[in-house]
């Protein structure tokens, strides 16, 4: 047998409404996860990196010019990925000082 026993429904409605917005603000501030999909060439001055933040399941990318004209030699040369070019701590530096500009291009 169950049966209920009532509540006081203003304090509920307060507190409902203080949880909802307690959720946006932590929502809000809590910490990033990167997580990288690829890094390109598509010419010598030019980088492409993609990636996803899994927090908000959005996926970004990030164009860059520059003179990239020997890493894109040696990208070409050893037809490796591009981890062996650029060190990951040199995508990251870029991920973080671009991320405002970056396009968003997923849900």
């Amino acid at each position: 047998m169950q049966f209920k026993i009532l509540g006081n429904p203003g304090w509920n409605r307060f507190w409902k409404w203080v949880n909802k917005i307690s959720q946006r603000k932590i929502k809000k501030t809590e910490d990033s996860v990167v997580d990288v999909k690829s890094v390109s060439f598509p010419s010598a001055y030019c980088i492409l990196i993609r990636y996803e933040v899994i927090n908000e399941s959005a996926k970004y990318e990030i164009v860059m010019q520059g003179n990239y004209v020997e890493q894109y030699k040696t990208w070409k040369e050893k037809e490796e990925t591009i981890w062996g070019i650029l060190d990951d701590r040199d995508v990251e530096i870029l991920i973080r000082s671009n991320h405002s500009s970056a396009k968003k291009i997923g849900s």
